[in-house]
């Protein structure tokens, strides 16, 4: 922790920000009032660093006004804002009309950035909607130069996400100048920490989203992640077709996301194996990234009925024809065999490491030793390429 704030250094504070902001506004008043005195005390602790409330109406842009969007636009469930307080937004924010939703979706999300840039701070912590004349207007106030919103994004980015996969690309290159030639913009040196960053990584990373460049728009992503922690809160209480129903929500915006299709039948495995291994399938036919997170889930599907030696096939063929022998460190969340023989949700942080020890358990189950030896190899050598170094 640094001197300066006394028991914060700045990515210390970021992350209390963003967990305070996480918050609920529903529930005992005294939480939701910790939660606002908690971003008050983390913005002043990060204005020490340097740093003004553009921390707050660039940095956590999205992090405040997609939860909200979402919800208003009850494309996932509210379990964020009193019912009155998102009413009022609801009427602000679904009114006019456009060709189709998603267009809505993205008109909706470039006001509430506007609103963001402008609004008095404690409506901006307390979500108090503007009035309808105070919306009106914005529309008419330019946009916020990009520069502004960029650096605060890349603050936002690289205190809150470990993995660089998960930064804007705009972050990644911000970061690459800074790693290069320590470029820091228009923040003071001590707001910006060394990271374990390397020019090498961000080469890599920066050069696959040129060649490969996504389609997913950063709504897309935004929205995703909202369902995806949705439908993890639900499966675990146990409420699976719920959990799957939500990623029918967004397969309604984005047809074409392997992702959340492969998402949906991971849903329902507990209930539904036949389904749940047939959307998978799909899923992994029609190019889903995570081929091996995709494989691990196929797999367990048909050991939950009982057809090991398939499983053991469909592995051996991914591992074989499919897999990059050199990455095996997707992480995830997975089912595996909990107590009793029910499905219980585990992280894993390689899911091929997770295929091979699912398969020498499997392969231990028929009694072939064998496959159990070459899976145990396979998922020792895993696990040794992942162990954090001592």
């Amino acid at each position: 922790m640094s001197v300066l704030s006394n028991d914060y250094d700045v990515c210390a504070a970021f992350r209390a920000l963003g967990s305070a902001l996480n918050k609920p506004l529903i529930g005992d008043s005294g939480e939701v009032s910790l939660r606002g005195n908690t971003i008050n005390r983390m913005l002043g602790i990060l204005g020490r660093y340097g740093l003004t409330d553009g921390v707050l109406r660039y940095g956590f842009a999205d992090h405040v006004a997609s939860p909200l969007l979402f919800r208003a636009m009850n494309l996932i469930p509210n379990d964020l804002y009193p019912e009155s307080l998102l009413s009022r937004w609801k009427r602000i924010l679904v009114k006019g009309d456009l060709p189709d939703s998603l267009l809505m979706l993205s008109d909706r999300y470039m006001m509430l950035a506007k609103w963001m840039a402008s609004a008095d701070l404690r409506n901006i912590i307390d979500l108090e909607p503007p009035s309808d004349e105070e919306w009106d207007k914005l529309r008419l106030t330019p946009d916020e130069d990009a520069v502004v919103s960029e650096q605060y994004q890349w603050l936002y980015d690289r205190y809150l996400f470990t993995e660089l996969n998960a930064w804007s690309t705009t972050s990644l290159h911000y970061e690459y100048r800074y790693v290069v030639d320590k470029e820091i913009g228009d923040f003071p040196e001590r707001a910006v920490e060394e990271l374990p960053v390397t020019r090498s990584e961000l080469v890599e990373i920066i050069a696959n989203r040129a060649v490969y460049s996504s389609k997913e728009s950063v709504l897309e992503y935004r929205l995703y992640s909202q369902v995806y922690e949705s439908a993890l809160a639900h499966l675990k209480k146990g409420d699976c077709e719920q959990a799957a129903t939500l990623f029918d929500f967004f397969l309604r915006q984005y047809p074409g996301n392997m992702t959340a299709l492969n998402a949906k039948g991971f849903c329902l495995i507990p209930v539904d194996t036949d389904k749940a291994e047939k959307l998978i399938r799909q899923a992994v036919c029609g190019g889903l990234p995570t081929r091996g997170l995709g494989i691990y889930n196929i797999c367990y599907c048909r050991l939950l009925r009982g057809d090991v030696m398939q499983a053991l096939q469909e592995a051996d063929k991914y591992w074989c024809e499919f897999r990059e022998s050199e990455r095996g460190s997707t992480p995830a969340i997975i089912w595996q065999v909990g107590r009793g023989g029910k499905a219980e949700l585990v992280s894993t942080e390689s899911t091929d490491a997770s295929i091979a020890k699912l398969c020498a358990a499997a392969a231990d189950s028929i009694g072939d030793d064998v496959r159990r030896t070459r899976w145990q190899h396979r998922a020792e050598v895993l696990d040794a390429a992942t162990a954090p170094a001592l």
